[in-house]
C-alpha cells in the first residue's frame, strides 16, 4: 500500500496533521508480519508500505520494502508539512513509474461474437486481469 499524501499549501498545517495522524492508524491497522515472508506460491503475505509526500516536488519518504517493523514504521509515517502548489499529477506518475510495476497477470477470457460485420450487436469481451508488485 502506497500512501501519497496531499503537503501542499491548499491542504494547511492543521489538515496535513489531520491526515498523516489518519494514515498512522490506517497503518496501525495492517499486518506488516508476514510481509517478507514467502507463503509458498512465490507471493508474500502482510502489507508493505510506502509513503511519498507531494506538492511542487513529490518525495518519497520510504518504498514498500523499507519496513516491517510496525513501530518504525509508524515513526516514519510522521512526515514535514511542506506547502507548495498541489502537484497530484506528478504524485500519480511518479508513484507508477518508479515505485510499482505492472504486470499482465492473465487474460481470464476472450469472446469474439460476430453475426455479420454490419450488425451492430456484434461484441468483444475481454477481461484481464492486472497485479501490482
Amino acid at each position: 500500500m502506497i500512501f501519497a499524501v496531499d503537503s501542499s499549501g491548499s491542504i494547511g498545517p492543521d489538515n496535513f496533521a489531520q491526515l498523516t495522524s489518519f494514515v498512522s492508524k490506517l497503518a496501525e491497522a495492517l499486518d506488516l508480519d508476514g510481509a517478507m515472508q514467502d507463503r509458498g506460491d512465490g507471493g508474500r503475505g502482510g502489507f508493505r508500505v510506502g509513503l511519498l509526500a507531494f506538492s511542487s516536488e513529490v518525495s518519497v519518504a520510504f518504498q514498500l520494502n523499507t519496513y516491517t517493523d510496525k513501530a518504525l514504521l509508524l515513526q516514519a509515517l510522521q512526515v514535514g508539512y511542506v506547502k507548495g502548489k498541489t502537484n497530484t499529477a506528478d504524485a500519480i506518475r511518479y508513484t507508477l513509474l518508479n515505485l510499482l510495476s505492472l504486470h499482465l497477470v492473465f487474460v481470464t477470457e476472450m469472446d469474439q461474437i460476430f453475426q455479420s460485420e454490419a450488425d451492430p450487436r456484434s461484441s468483444l469481451s475481454c477481461r484481464i486481469l492486472f497485479q501490482l508488485v
